[in-house]
């Protein structure tokens, strides 16, 4: 593996008007003959890239270009995707992204070869048609951060886009590389927690963090576009109780469990780890207008209270059932 370059690797499905956006942002990089661009169009109903626009975009990159005969969906993509790159540096540019610091992937690669011991460029994002970043750091600065320090940050919040992140690929095979059952959901478990087919989560940046360094990059290097399409056309069975809360609850015991058993000393990443599954695991604050409002009334406010917790109690121990579940298969 080539480490003074950088794979982009792009998963795409049925929108060519972002997938062109998106290669015209990287064509401005700074170091364009560094690059290896690869696209895997997830057999869109419309066949990507092939219009008029593509032509001098596609020449001027020299794409590797893939169409999938059946839909892979995101985490499929991503394993098809990490087999085909050819340098130890990647990212995964989401084809509805773009980006608007032309100098990331650059000095994102030296801070690689300056410190040996980074696994993961972290850098920030914001939401298409707003200046809203995905995450207020206290850094303002590039700093590199420990597992310890790095996995703190998500006790409020999960990730930034996937296009702002670069990892060391070699580091992601410590774990089985993408499509490892180690940590990702398998194709059941999609199915029972309402899921797409193997999400994944992302949960590779936490398993990195247990023995490498990670570089966090305040300011915002990507746009994250919000188009209609997704990645893959596999629908979920109830969009209405798909959250944070759901898949990646069983990702983070998976890690939990690997971290766990791979003998690792980082005890304090185990413990941010699990503080995130309790911050997270469905329980909200209540909102204090609609509280307000329902104490006027004694009726209103104990059948407030009383659907409130319902809810909440319902959907732990939900959770509950499938963490024993979890806990018995382990053993």
């Amino acid at each position: 593996m080539h480490d003074s370059s950088l794979s982009v690797l792009i998963p795409a499905y049925n929108n060519n008007e972002t997938l062109l956006r998106l290669l015209r942002s990287i064509n401005k990089q700074s170091i364009l003959k560094n690059l290896e661009i690869i696209v895997s169009d997830d057999c869109s109903p419309d066949i990507l890239g092939i219009s008029e626009d593509f032509y001098e975009i596609r020449n001027s990159l020299k794409i590797k270009w893939y169409r999938q005969e059946k839909n892979l969906g995101i985490l499929g993509n991503l394993v098809f995707l990490s087999k085909k790159a050819t340098n130890r540096y990647v990212v995964f540019a989401q084809h509805d992204d773009y980006y608007t610091d032309y100098l990331f992937f650059e000095e994102s690669l030296n801070f690689f070869l300056k410190e040996p011991k980074l696994g993961l460029v972290f850098a920030n994002s914001t939401f298409e048609n707003s200046n809203n970043l995905y995450f207020n750091f206290k850094y303002k600065s590039p700093t590199i951060l420990c597992g310890d320090e790095f996995t703190k940050l998500f006790w409020r919040n999960f990730m930034t886009s996937w296009s702002s992140v670069i990892f060391d690929l070699t580091a992601l095979d410590k774990f089985g590389g993408f499509g490892s059952n180690s940590y990702c959901l398998s194709e059941q478990e999609g199915i029972d927690f309402l899921a797409y087919d193997q999400e994944e989560g992302m949960g590779f940046v936490f398993l990195i963090s247990s023995y490498k360094k990670i570089l966090i990059i305040p300011k915002s290097v990507s746009v994250r576009g919000l188009p209609p399409n997704r990645f893959s056309n596999l629908p979920r069975k109830n969009d209405k109780n798909f959250t944070f809360n759901d898949p990646l609850f069983f990702i983070f015991l998976k890690i939990i469990y690997l971290l766990k058993s791979i003998g690792t000393d980082q005890k304090n990443i185990i413990n941010n780890l699990s503080i995130t599954l309790i911050k997270n695991i469905g329980l909200r604050k209540i909102n204090f207008k609609i509280l307000k409002f329902v104490t006027k009334s004694t009726f209103f406010f104990a059948l407030a209270f009383y659907a409130y917790f319902y809810d909440k109690l319902f959907y732990l121990f939900s959770k509950l059932k499938y963490l024993f579940k979890y806990l018995l298969i382990r053993k």
